[in-house]
């Protein structure tokens, strides 16, 4: 499903930017907070866009961000790619706005080590969680693999949507700058695998909605 979503979107952009007036190539920065966010953090990305007529452009791009939970140390590594049909309208010379939304494929990898995964469970940082025991994490790290305990903890890439709105100054002939806040959902899937003296003993798959929401600034140069 995910390579027969990306070829579409390749083909889709490939067709549109062959009969488009105007294609533009760019880069943002984006500032990811809000929703599900732990941890804001500015982040870069690139996008490819190409106007169907006046008043629609179609856009194709690509972020990727890290998400750090300070409760129990893990990261959740994202790179979001969002097809976009933006639709806008001049407002003052050289001056757009727009509104817009589409689809997002948002690919997931959660880095957590078995420690912090437990700790989680009793709902405490990963260092007290150690200290209950007068262990420090690393000699924690040490018990649960010297018993045999460990969680396989894996996480699916999943689809999901966004809405957005923005404005674009045209600062050159060749070039524009944009404003934007996009707002994007998505629902994750754990899948949950726990052991215990090297034996599986049980099996969970947990499914939770990520929001969050992007502030981005960039350029686009027409091609």
């Amino acid at each position: 499903m995910r390579k027969v979503f990306l070829f579409s979107l390749a083909l889709l952009m490939t067709i549109v930017i062959a009969t488009a007036a105007n294609t533009k190539l760019g880069g943002h920065g984006t500032y990811v907070t809000g929703g599900d966010i732990n941890d804001a953090s500015l982040n870069i990305g690139a996008q490819i866009s190409a106007d169907i007529n006046e008043t629609a452009t179609l856009e194709l791009s690509a972020t990727r961000f890290t998400d750090a939970d300070s409760l129990d140390n893990s990261e959740l590594e994202v790179t979001s790619v969002a097809l976009s049909l933006l639709l806008g309208t001049d407002v003052g010379e050289g001056i757009r706005v727009y509104i817009g939304g589409g689809v997002t494929y948002a690919g997931m990898d959660l880095d957590i080590t078995d420690a912090e995964y437990y700790a989680t469970l009793d709902g405490m940082n990963v260092v007290d969680w150690a200290a209950t025991d007068n262990l420090t994490v690393a000699e924690a790290e040490i018990l649960l693999t010297a018993f045999g305990v460990s969680a396989d903890v894996e996480v699916e890439n999943a689809f999901g949507w966004h809405v957005c709105g923005g404005l674009v100054l045209t600062v050159a002939e060749n070039l524009e700058v944009f404003l934007e806040y996009r707002h994007s959902s998505t629902e994750i899937e754990f899948s949950i695998t726990e052991y215990a003296l090297w034996l599986e003993t049980g099996s969970v798959t947990l499914e939770e909605d990520f929001d969050y929401g992007q502030a981005r600034a960039g350029i686009n140069l027409l091609l």
